[in-house]
């Protein structure tokens, strides 16, 4: 009998983002158009099931866990009434004993990985970092674990791939001023970026066409609605359900370095990159090697360098280009063809 259950062991909320949440509801949309069901694990000490079901999950898909980590693969045991055929783990705090644990009732364990600095029981590995390679998890997983690497595994949205096609050419706008500018720091942005990028705008005197998009889980919302209310041509956009027609219909953006990143590649889209957490790194410095991105330590950093690309129509077109090029959307298929290709569960 296939075992056509998948469990998904993640966090997110206002400080640690929705990143993770987000790419794992991906995948499990995924598995769902193969036929297969979900349930997600969630710290409720870290996550709120509000979070969960703002990305479209329903409380009777959430398992709300307590306690200590070494506590929740037993704890998950409990709700499920079969074995499951998939546990994917998208989490830094889940420690190697959870993934043992599991194995009791999972029958293959996926993790979604971006850092390599610990070691992981998987079957599968999936790091979707342009820059990663096989050698950084030599002496992480064991020599069975199947590897899926790279921006041609990345768990893009089906919203996001639909747009693709109508994406380039970009520059649509005839002078600097007219360009319009996706301010999309993550979906909470915790350090709250996008008020310190927003009053750089003002001090300089720019006349971008703004957008902003956040989620009401966003601590600093408050802080940003009000700017935003008093600067002319500019539009916040909280919860969005069409973020991939908001990409793209703009022009640059300034953004973060998480699986977002990767959404606007995929749709061409120049991007100024602010790090707003440690694990985005590694994407960062590679969408700057291959010149699908360039790196911007601050907010005034950020806008001096929207003024350089927006007025150098060379440039822009190179990083749309190659940002284009980068990655194709196809990632979800890929990691789905892959386990069950190499898997006893379909």
């Amino acid at each position: 009998m296939p075992l056509n259950l998948a469990v998904f062991r993640a966090d997110g909320g206002s400080e640690l983002g929705l990143g993770h949440l987000s790419r794992c509801k991906t995948l499990a949309d995924g598995l769902a158009n193969c036929g297969w069901s979900w349930k997600f694990a969630i710290d409720s000490a870290v996550t709120a099931p509000e979070t969960l079901q703002a990305l479209g999950i329903a409380r009777s898909e959430i398992i709300a866990l307590t306690g200590a980590d070494d506590d929740f693969a037993s704890q998950i045991r409990k709700h499920l009434t079969s074995d499951a055929g998939l546990v994917v783990i998208d989490n830094y705090a889940t420690t190697i004993n959870f993934a043992k644990a599991s194995r009791a009732w999972g029958h293959k364990i996926l993790v979604i990985d971006d850092l390599a600095d610990r070691p992981l029981d998987a079957d599968f590995l999936l790091n979707q970092n342009p820059s990663c390679s096989a050698l950084d998890y030599a002496d992480i997983v064991g020599p069975d674990c199947t590897l899926m690497l790279g921006a041609d595994v990345a768990l893009l949205r089906d919203d996001i791939t639909t747009q693709r096609p109508a994406a380039p050419p970009r520059a649509r706008f005839a002078t600097p001023s007219e360009a319009r500018l996706l301010i999309s720091l993550g979906a909470t942005d915790p350090g709250d970026e996008t008020s310190k990028i927003l009053k750089s705008i003002i001090e300089k005197g720019e006349m971008y066409k703004v957008d902003i998009a956040l989620s009401s889980f966003a601590p600093h919302l408050h802080k940003v609605a009000e700017i935003a209310k008093s600067m002319p041509h500019t539009s916040l956009h909280v919860d969005t359900h069409d973020m991939a027609s908001l990409m793209g219909g703009v022009d640059i953006a300034i953004g973060a370095g998480g699986t977002s990143s990767l959404e606007r590649c995929c749709l061409g889209l120049p991007t100024v990159l602010i790090e707003t957490a440690p694990n985005q790194q590694a994407t960062i410095a590679a969408l700057a090697t291959v010149g699908a991105g360039s790196v911007a330590a601050d907010a005034i950093q950020a806008i001096a360098e929207v003024s350089r690309l927006t007025a150098d129509p060379t440039a822009f077109a190179l990083m749309a280009k190659c940002a284009y090029q980068l990655c194709d959307g196809k990632g979800v298929t890929r990691v789905i063809d892959t386990i069950l290709s190499t898997s006893s569960i379909s």
